[in-house]
């Protein structure tokens, strides 16, 4: 990777890290509008803040995909794929983690899962982008292909969620936008 790239990543950080942080309040500031409501948290639950990393993060990997300086598309997308999962995989476990640890969440502690995931994603993606090795063309769409398959989820999910603690908010003990029902116990949000 070249300089232009690195600061493309740097850059890329500090996009997901604000938009992220801002996404957090779109809800409810857009009166919970139900289109809104598919791409930023309409609960406290862990799975709904996964929403805050990974769609900044698709789309500054959008733009930066027709930026120029890139030599490979399948690798591209293949790197980008593993570090939106990666990510996403950081927060939940860092959140399930400290907070079976010590037996409580922390709000500061919960902010920081999401710039260390952050941090996780652009760090997975430069390093499989680093590699000398191109990818095979089946790499991207087998990137995009997973990039979508997550994406359709959070649609989903958002409306018509699982009734497990990933989903839940365990401040009203609703499932996504409309489903409340008793709290599972044990359970936490972000």
């Amino acid at each position: 990777m070249n300089k232009k790239q690195i600061k493309q990543e740097v850059a890329g950080v500090i996009f997901v890290s604000i938009a992220g942080t801002l996404a957090h309040f779109v809800y409810a500031i857009s009166g919970e509008n139900g289109f809104a409501a598919l791409f930023v948290p309409v609960n406290e639950s862990v799975w709904e803040h996964l929403k805050l990393l990974w769609f900044p993060y698709i789309i500054f990997a959008a733009v930066q995909f027709f930026l120029p300086g890139r030599k490979d598309s399948a690798s591209f997308w293949a790197a980008k794929a593993a570090g939106a999962y990666m990510g996403a995989l950081f927060i939940a476990t860092f959140f399930y983690t400290y907070s079976g640890a010590l037996g409580e969440t922390v709000t500061a502690i919960d902010i920081l899962s999401f710039y260390l995931g952050v941090l996780g994603a652009f760090g997975t993606d430069y390093v499989l982008m680093r590699s000398a090795r191109p990818a095979p063309k089946a790499a991207a769409a087998m990137g995009i292909a997973a990039l979508a398959g997550m994406t359709l989820l959070f649609f989903l999910f958002t409306y018509h969620p699982p009734q497990i603690a990933l989903f839940e908010d365990p401040q009203s003990g609703s499932f996504g936008i409309y489903s409340v029902s008793a709290p599972i116990s044990g359970t936490a949000g972000l």
